[in-house]
């Protein structure tokens, strides 16, 4: 898979959803998220086999169209 800047990773292993801030030439990807924990935000770089995408919400029907005689 491959990412860019702005998407929303998380690790495979568990852990906060992140943004995706640079893709490396070496393809590594830096990655920024919030932790309470430290009460400010966090970076790292991550090997790209170590994320997956955060999965895109489900679409909702505009109303016009669930209205629609048909």
């Amino acid at each position: 898979m491959s990412y860019k800047v702005g998407d929303q990773v998380y690790l495979i292993s568990g852990g906060p959803e992140m943004t995706v801030v640079v893709v490396g030439y070496d393809g590594d990807i830096t990655c920024t998220w919030y932790s309470s924990k430290s009460d400010g935000f966090q970076r790292e770089i991550f090997p790209p086999a170590a994320l997956k995408p955060v999965p895109e919400p489900p679409t909702t029907p505009n109303f016009d169209e669930c209205f629609k005689n048909g």
